[in-house]
């Protein structure tokens, strides 16, 4: 409940507007998908001239449903499709360092091998730091002692559209990494954003 706020007529919209704070070199806020939407309005303003998709539902793992249909519906071929997001990271560590966050695969499908690793090579050139997220979890599965249930490799929308289009639909996945997921308080670090935005500008931006 919140204190002098008026009754509202059932089905009418509300926002919560969470403020965001620039502290010690790091950003928090309620980022999820705001910075992505922020991120691709700042490369439409630098002459991004490609095709963008903005889909409803993708916290509740419906949105590749929407793009499926699209692509599908618009006659459209692609395996260069690049999603946005965040990730998620019970450490500080990569955001700290920076780091840009890849997939070769999700437990839903592999990607583009090709455009996976030219995004990598691109990242190598640029000096910028990055890792694969499939890699990392599979590395610390193998370390578990014998019975331990292994950590997933995690659902992404591009690995969802993969997988029910049989990889007709392909792409990449370039990721932000953050600590406090899904709160008001998601936190990245200006320097894995500077990193992101640069590299995005560099694949997006002939």
């Amino acid at each position: 409940e919140v204190a002098d706020f008026p009754q509202l007529v059932p089905g009418t919209g509300v926002a919560y507007h969470s403020q965001l704070q620039n502290q010690n070199s790091k950003i928090s806020s309620q980022i999820d998908n705001v910075i992505s939407i922020a991120t691709a309005y700042q490369l439409m303003q630098d002459g991004f001239e490609g095709r963008l998709l903005l889909a409803t539902e993708e916290e509740i793992g419906k949105s590749w449903k929407h793009i499926l249909d699209y692509l599908s519906s618009s006659n459209i071929e692609t395996k260069e499709i690049i999603t946005l997001d965040t990730t998620p990271y019970e450490e500080e560590r990569a955001i700290d360092s920076g780091l840009i966050i890849l997939r070769n695969k999700d437990q839903h499908g592999r990607f583009n091998h090709t455009l996976v690793q030219n995004i990598k090579n691109i990242c190598d050139s640029e000096n910028i730091s990055y890792e694969f997220k499939d890699e990392v979890i599979e590395a610390e599965n193998s370390k578990l002692p014998k019975g331990t249930k292994a950590k997933k490799l995690g659902t992404t929308e591009l690995g969802r559209i993969v997988e029910s289009s049989q990889s007709r639909f392909n792409g990449a996945t370039i990721q932000l990494p953050t600590t406090n997921y899904h709160s008001n308080q998601e936190t990245t670090s200006v320097l894995a954003l500077e990193n992101y935005y640069k590299l995005l500008k560099k694949i997006l931006l002939k």
